[in-house]
């Protein structure tokens, strides 16, 4: 399957789950690679977070012995973070990082909080197979910045510590916990490659 292909699905999956999505191509409004970009990925009253959707070649492609490429998700907190709040903010995406089971949180230096999961994509990978696998990794990672952007914003804010920020999120922990084993269980005993 070629990558803009595999795009134009990411594409159509988001808009059928009432997202604006914009697919565009590599040098379109100075674009550095083919991506799907949708500009409210989460949109709540604490905020809103964009997500960029593309491909990237590993940087060990001269080992890839198993034909694939990486997909790569990457959710964005337009710059909201505070020089002054900095320390807190990272601490407590560590700890956030520390209870998520694939993908991680982290703040540039300048302060734009995003979040980034990879996801390996063998080149031979069947389109509803491909779906599937987006399509899970998509609701995943909505979940998660649902969850912890109120708990990220109060961080940024000043109104909580890494330690009290912790105390917003641990009920929705349990439901997240619950949404993943939820999607494991149906991804179990399939072949990525059918």
């Amino acid at each position: 399957m070629e990558t803009f292909d595999a795009l134009r699905l990411c594409a159509a999956y988001a808009e059928e789950s009432g997202l604006e999505a914009v697919l565009t191509r590599k040098g379109e409004k100075d674009a550095p690679f083919d991506l799907v970009f949708l500009p409210e990925f989460l949109a709540t009253e604490e905020g809103a977070m964009s997500l960029s959707v593309y491909f990237a070649r590993s940087p060990y492609a001269f080992m890839d012995r198993l034909e694939y490429d990486l997909l790569h998700l990457m959710g964005y907190v337009e710059h909201l973070a505070r020089p002054g709040v900095l320390r807190e903010l990272r601490a407590f995406l560590g700890e956030v990082n520390f209870q998520m089971p694939f993908g991680a949180f982290d703040v540039d230096a300048d302060g734009t909080v995003f979040l980034r999961y990879t996801l390996p994509v063998p080149r031979e990978m069947a389109q509803e197979t491909f779906l599937r696998q987006f399509g899970i990794a998509f609701g995943l990672l909505h979940a998660f910045a649902q969850a912890f952007l109120p708990a990220i914003r109060a961080v940024i804010e000043g109104k909580r510590t890494a330690k009290t920020a912790m105390d917003l999120v641990r009920g929705q922990l349990d439901a997240l916990k619950a949404t993943i084993d939820a999607a494991l269980e149906a991804q179990k005993g399939e072949d990525p490659r059918e």
